[in-house]
């Protein structure tokens, strides 16, 4: 199929770059479903993106190929829990999350090859600047690894704004906004 394209055709010249690239693609979609979406994968993504970039393989063929993945995992996804409509929507829900996620840091590497200010991107929030839920979980693996090989412990503090939801209602997301970007300053004033 990719070689029907002649934009293609030059970068899969043969068999054994087409075979090396079936292997690359089936790796790169197990890594995108495993579940696991820390730095090293956002990394790798960023990795993909700029050797893209660095070939000349336009934009259009990663929604094609994001396209053509969802539309298999939809099929398949529709036979496993087509008895059961919430949790296939639930599955493909969060499938979307991380296609993209994928998706939006490939691209952001495309376009944008400034690899620190990427990394950034997809391990901070775009509100608080704050390190977000990928950059947690990373670090509590971390935390977990250390406070393993040390025998000693670690702890996680949770922290919940009560009755935000009346915020956003009552006065707005921009509001609700302001009032996270703050709490966000505090909080990081006093770590």
């Amino acid at each position: 199929h990719l070689r029907s394209y002649p934009e293609l055709r030059r970068l899969i010249p043969d068999d054994t770059t087409l075979e090396r690239l079936k292997n690359t693609q089936s790796r790169y979609f197990r890594d995108m479903t495993n579940g696991i979406y820390g730095a090293e994968y956002a990394e790798s993504r960023v990795r993909v993106g700029l050797m893209h970039q660095r070939v000349g393989l336009q934009p259009k063929w990663y929604t094609g190929a994001y396209r053509k993945y969802l539309s298999f995992l939809l099929s398949n996804l529709y036979a496993l829990y087509s008895e059961d409509g919430e949790k296939f929507v639930t599955t493909f829900n969060a499938l979307l999350k991380v296609i993209f996620f994928d998706m939006e840091l490939a691209l952001d590497a495309y376009f944008y090859s400034d690899k620190k200010k990427i990394f950034h991107h997809a391990n901070h929030d775009a509100l608080t600047g704050l390190p977000n839920r990928n950059l947690l979980a990373d670090r509590i693996d971390q935390a977990l690894r250390q406070s393993n090989r040390q025998d000693c412990s670690a702890a996680v503090l949770f922290i919940d704004l009560d009755r935000f939801k009346n915020i956003n209602d009552s006065l707005g997301h921009k509001v609700g906004d302001l009032v996270i970007v703050e709490v966000s300053n505090r909080l990081a004033s006093i770590l």
